[in-house]
């Protein structure tokens, strides 16, 4: 039985410091005749008991207007707003912020983009219906009177129960194809599956996908799903064809594969979700329609870039000339799609090996600076892959030789 207050779990799971700014909202609420909830992901995670990472508190009424009583009252300051919106991010003495959101109307005029405020203030029965998953709609009411009260106008208590992901009406991957892609994260992070009714609407919205949407959320939530770095998200994604949502072909890739390779690596990597991305993309267009930053368009590009040139030399120097300066994701995106084990050769063993010689020392030699210097070091790294230099001194000798030659 699913219970019909929250307040014993708050009291559980919230820390104190979190209690107390939730108790200072309540109070203010009261005293100013505000009503105030839980919306979301914190309270599913309330009745999961699963760590709160993040607290939303929804307002019915204006948001900003409450915060800027709260911060009258309490230890706590706005630091950012959004008057489109009417919400609100404060941030309180122990340094714990909070998001507080108006409760609103939205409609999608334009299906796949943001959508466009049609009212703010408005019922909460009818902001929850906004939301993505019925999940994700439990709402918690936190003024004295009620405080704990679960609010649940979706039936979203009972597909938490049935470990059941539901959207709340038919448009819903329509009007924001990024709610698949929040669907794969869910199912994966929370082991829950889709009703059979949201999987066939997924599946016919993912025949003939529109790509005229929104890809500032498409990339959001693409990245915190692959930052899961978990094999059954990857495996999920090909095996529901999600990928279709921005390519229409992609590699069948093995989720543990990529899995076991990243953990081989993980002190190196620092764009994680990015290589999980990558192997399931087969051409630069599809880069084009993500806004990714210079640096994760690179990886990219360099990936698919290696993949059409290919690396099929047996010669230690040309292997190290081809993945020299590139990034460990795109190497890795590399061997994964293309399987070639040169790529492993270079970061198990190739680039290890360095020039210790510098420019410095080439002009204290008595070379001009120019094209050369990467001629010389070329000749001394390809002397070094020989086996017949193996420290700075040896290679001084061998550059006494260009010289003289």
């Amino acid at each position: 039985m699913q219970p019909q207050n929250l307040k014993e779990k708050i009291e559980k799971l919230l820390s104190p410091e979190a209690k107390k700014i939730i108790y200072e909202c309540s109070k203010i609420a009261r005293i100013k005749d505000f009503r105030i909830f839980l919306v979301g992901g914190v309270v599913r995670d309330l009745l999961l008991e699963r760590n709160i990472l993040d607290i939303d508190i929804t307002v019915h009424g204006d948001a900003i207007e409450f915060c800027k009583l709260l911060q009258e009252e309490t230890d706590c300051r706005i630091i950012q707003t959004q008057n489109d919106l009417k919400t609100a991010k404060v941030k309180f003495a122990n340094n714990i912020e909070i998001d507080f959101a108006s409760t609103r109307k939205e409609e999608y005029p334009k299906k796949g983009h943001l959508p466009v405020v049609t009212q703010t203030g408005c019922m909460l029965s009818h902001d929850v219906k906004r939301r993505d998953f019925t999940i994700n709609s439990i709402a918690v009411a936190l003024n004295p009177d009620s405080f704990g009260l679960i609010i649940d106008y979706t039936g979203g208590l009972e597909d938490l129960k049935n470990k059941t992901l539901r959207i709340l009406h038919e448009k819903s991957f329509i009007d924001d194809p990024s709610r698949i892609i929040r669907g794969l994260k869910f199912s994966t992070r929370l082991g829950f599956e889709l009703d059979e009714k949201t999987k066939q609407l997924q599946e016919n919205f993912l025949k003939n996908p529109n790509r005229d949407i929104s890809w500032f959320r498409i990339k959001s939530e693409l990245q915190q799903t692959f930052s899961l770095n978990s094999p059954d998200v990857l495996d999920k994604c090909i095996e529901q064809k999600i990928y279709k949502i921005f390519s229409d072909t992609t590699n069948c890739i093995n989720g543990q594969e990529v899995f076991n390779i990243i953990q081989k690596h993980h002190s190196e990597i620092k764009n994680l979700w990015l290589i999980y991305l990558g192997v399931l993309l087969t051409n630069k267009e599809t880069i084009e329609f993500f806004n990714f930053e210079k640096n994760e368009k690179r990886i990219l590009f360099d990936a698919l870039n290696m993949v059409e040139q290919g690396s099929n030399s047996n010669d230690f120097f040309e292997i190290y000339k081809f993945f020299e300066g590139k990034s460990i994701e795109s190497i890795l995106i590399f061997y994964l799609v293309s399987k070639n084990k040169n790529a492993i050769l270079f970061l198990d063993k190739l680039r290890k090996y360095h020039v210790e010689t510098t420019g410095d020392d080439l002009i204290s030699m008595g070379f001009l600076p120019g094209a050369q210097y990467g001629e010389i070091f070329d000749s001394i790294l390809k002397e070094r892959f020989a086996g017949n230099i193996h420290n700075k001194r040896e290679e001084t000798d061998f550059i006494k030789t260009l010289k003289n030659s």
